[in-house]
């Protein structure tokens, strides 16, 4: 099954997906170093993710974790409005997002695994901190993250690390990461590989601002899904240079495991709040794009339908006196 806020849904019943999505996000450190991150209108939000919908969308994976900016009850009132399954996010994201001094950098790794683990099965918390409390809405995370900034995989990264796998073996949850501009991905895999942790339930985000062949050639070859979620970001590669990286990849193995997305965590990225491209982007432009690059509509529903339905879905691995909902 897949694990959305409004319930567990059949892989079959996701529809074209957006693997690394921002539907909402409230007010917190990142926010306040740059407001063009609030998007905490859930009005607004609600009408872009319709607009998503016309075009053909029906599915989208909010990558906010925990206690830095995330709305579970937001995401649920989205979903119901819009009819769009949102599969929320548990984890934690880079430093710069967290102020010094959180509650994260002195819980032991078991007790961090304990909450992603209770996101998971029990239900996001109801406050804007996160954290072990006990109220908690019915909502569960369908997804585990971590991330890593400039540093790569260091100490603070193979805590939350260690975390994410413990919850992962205890729940079954896929596991996204963050990285930044595209890089140590390779590492990531390779300490998650240490733990035991095998690559096919890793989706590794941003990998398209990174535009080195020879790392897209290698993670193809790991075994993990691949997110090329940066698909309107000019600053980083032109639509026909993104096309040629996912060209590469496929070619070396990894059709069944290139996933899409907008990463549109910006109100001046969003048509409902005055700016564009806007959540529609890849359904009525980009799809068509790698149509008229050679692509088959057989590869295109891989990258869009398939491929997202194989990563989000597990099956929950029962906890003793915590039994997870059933769909």
């Amino acid at each position: 099954m897949i694990r959305t806020v409004l319930g567990d849904i059949a892989p079959s019943a996701l529809g074209f997906c957006h693997a690394h999505e921002h539907v909402l996000i409230r007010a917190s450190i990142g926010t306040r170093d740059n407001p063009d991150l609030l998007i905490d209108d859930v009005e607004a939000a609600t009408e872009e993710v319709r607009l998503f919908r016309s075009a053909g969308g029906a599915a989208l994976v909010d990558t906010m974790p925990l206690d830095c900016g995330r709305d579970p009850v937001g995401l649920v009132e989205v979903s119901r409005r819009t009819g769009v399954h949102i599969v929320a996010t548990t984890g934690f994201h880079t430093r710069r997002y967290y102020e010094p001094g959180h509650w994260s950098e002195d819980l032991p790794v078991d007790e961090i695994a304990e909450v992603m683990v209770g996101e998971i099965l029990v239900g996001m918390d109801r406050r804007s901190h996160g954290g072990p409390y006990p109220e908690r809405m019915s909502a569960c995370a369908g997804v585990l993250k971590i991330g890593t900034d400039e540093t790569g995989v260091d100490a603070r990264a193979r805590r939350l690390m260690e975390a994410a796998a413990e919850a992962h073996r205890r729940t079954g949850a896929p596991i996204l990461t963050h990285t930044e501009r595209g890089r140590h991905g390779l590492s990531q895999l390779q300490y998650f590989a240490s733990l035991g942790i095998d690559p096919s339930v890793v989706l590794v985000s941003h990998v398209d601002r990174n535009l080195d062949k020879g790392e897209h050639r290698d993670l193809a070859g790991s075994g993990a899904y691949l997110v090329y979620d940066g698909l309107s970001r000019t600053k980083y590669h032109s639509v026909p240079e993104v096309i040629e990286l996912i060209e590469h990849v496929a070619s070396h193995g990894a059709e069944d495991r290139v996933l899409l997305g907008m990463d549109l965590a910006l109100r001046s990225y969003r048509v409902s709040t005055g700016g564009k491209p806007g959540l529609a982007f890849v359904l009525e432009r980009f799809l068509p794009e790698l149509r008229a690059a050679g692509f088959s509509d057989e590869h295109v529903r891989k990258f869009g339908w398939d491929n997202p339905a194989k990563a989000l879905d597990f099956t929950v691995v029962p906890i003793a006196d915590e039994a997870p909902r059933t769909a």
